[in-house]
């Protein structure tokens, strides 16, 4: 093999595996001689259909994963990196979601988009909650509390550099950030005033979100404020390279008529203090009021993203709000990728802000929804989950609830 002569090697492979499959020497050995050579649809022709996850060494599995990156089957490869993340195995995982990445890049890549036709179904996804409430068994404990009959709405944003009406999940960053915004404004006024605040997000069913391409008509918005009987209608838009950001702010207010519009220029390293200075001047316009004004008691629950993980967690909510659009069948679950690193995301969340309690719900949500439309990735984080959940500091409460809601997600006992 490393003078290039594979037919010559040929006979020798064919010996070793038909006498020593259950070697895992000789297994390791040539899937790792075989893919150092360049020869993995060898590795892929002689061990593919022997190799058991369960029963056989990782590393001939890891061999095996790396053939099948190179030759580029993402669909096979994919196929064996579900069966050997359920091992649960931390010293896999670096190397494992490294895999799926480039699996999942592939796959971005080789699928075309869906298009809505003239036939699909258009739909208004109403969130009545924060999105990482969906999937909890018991709400009650988290859900704000609501006192007066006043309602503000908060809807999607306009992306003005996409050249299509509606996409899948395949998106880039402003694309995710027009979904993200509308969830973050929502939570916020749902926790710091007493108003009821929900969330609309126009779609087509079996394609998934309508993103515009231009700001939205301010008569459709009058025509919105009316029929959801909305005191306030918060929009907006959005539009970025990753690195710098053009976002306004559309307020329209029933009482008045009046349509208020912000807008601001931030790039990725000021995005958190431009952006939240900006949250506080929509604030004061809606509530009088200088700045947010959160509980900050020792039993609250919600409190704000640290700065530095502030779009990182404007990712995580739109990641969650691409589960709830599967599990509700307003996106096709087959259409999906990236799952893996949705969980995986909630989790890194909850490491970087340890004393947050909401990352730690969003993870055990995310992996909810998993369970809920019927995929196995839920199952590959298992021990994580349960362990961040185990070792939760600060609030008693949450901890207390979170760990019933992993026990009934794993099936475990209710001590985690």
């Amino acid at each position: 093999l490393d003078n290039k002569k594979l037919e010559e090697a040929r006979p020798y492979l064919d010996y070793l595996i038909a006498e020593h499959k259950s070697n895992p020497e000789v297994m390791i050995n040539v899937t790792g001689s075989l893919g150092k050579n360049g020869y993995s649809s060898e590795v892929i022709r002689l061990t593919a259909d022997l190799y058991d996850p369960a029963k056989q060494d990782a590393r001939i599995g890891m061999n095996i994963l790396r053939a099948y990156n190179e030759l580029g089957d993402y669909e096979n490869g994919t196929k064996l990196l579900n069966r050997m993340m359920l091992l649960n195995r931390p010293d896999l995982r670096e190397f494992l979601m490294s895999m799926s990445n480039s699996f999942d890049a592939m796959r971005a890549k080789n699928e075309q988009q869906v298009v809505p036709t003239k036939d699909s179904k258009q739909t208004v996804v109403v969130l009545e909650k924060p999105v990482w409430c969906y999937g909890l068994a018991d709400t009650q404990w988290v859900e704000p509390k609501v006192n007066s009959v006043k309602k503000i709405g908060f809807m999607t944003f306009a992306n003005p550099r996409i050249e299509t009406e509606s996409h899948t999940e395949r998106e880039d960053d402003s694309g995710r950030l027009s979904r993200s915004i509308p969830l973050y404004l929502q939570e916020i006024f749902a926790y710091s005033t007493d108003m009821q605040s929900v969330s609309y997000f126009p779609s087509v069913v079996g394609v998934g979100p309508i993103v515009v391409g231009k700001p939205w008509d301010k008569d459709f918005l009058r025509m919105a404020l009316k029929q959801y009987k909305l005191d306030y209608l918060v929009t907006g838009s959005v539009a970025g390279d990753g690195e710098n950001y053009e976002i306004a702010f559309v307020m329209i207010n029933a009482v008045t008529d009046d349509v208020v519009v912000d807008k601001f220029t931030t790039t990725k390293g000021n995005f958190a203090e431009d952006f939240n200075a900006n949250v506080d001047k929509l604030y004061n316009r809606i509530t009088g009021k200088e700045h947010v004004e959160l509980d900050e008691s020792v039993d609250a629950i919600y409190e704000l993203p640290s700065e530095k993980l502030t779009l990182h967690y404007l990712t995580g909510l739109g990641q969650l709000l691409t589960q709830t659009f599967i599990e509700n069948k307003i996106s096709d679950r087959d259409k999906m990728w990236g799952e893996r690193n949705m969980i995986n995301w909630y989790i890194q969340l909850a490491l970087g802000m340890p004393d947050n309690a909401i990352p730690y719900i969003m993870a055990v949500s995310g992996a909810a929804r998993s369970r809920a439309y019927g995929t196995q990735t839920f199952l590959e984080f298992r021990n994580q989950i349960a362990g961040l959940v185990a070792n939760m500091k600060g609030n008693d409460k949450v901890k207390e609830h979170l760990v019933k809601e992993v026990a009934r997600i794993y099936g475990l006992t209710k001590k985690v």
